[in-house]
């Protein structure tokens, strides 16, 4: 996990964290830099609510997404053959 000192923030800088910040991976420290940073900063707050956003529309597209029935059998068999 990575600390970083406030003072290096720079919308590069969340941008490179965007991903584990989002996915609550980054030391408390950090996340709260991030969010300090973020109340001074329209772009990065901007920046991690479309992309919270679109994460959670895209977790919610996956889950209707049913796996053809070939597909199950398949692997079912397999699984079968494997114990």
């Amino acid at each position: 996990m990575k600390t970083i000192p406030i003072s290096a923030f720079a919308r590069g800088k969340v941008q490179s964290l965007l991903d584990a910040f989002i996915d609550n991976e980054l030391l408390v420290e950090t996340s709260l830099d991030i969010i300090r940073h973020t109340s001074r900063c329209h772009n990065c707050e901007t920046l991690i609510r479309d992309a919270t956003s679109l994460r959670l529309r895209v977790q919610l597209a996956v889950q209707k997404i049913e796996a053809p029935a070939h597909l199950c059998r398949n692997l079912s068999q397999l699984i079968s053959r494997l114990r």
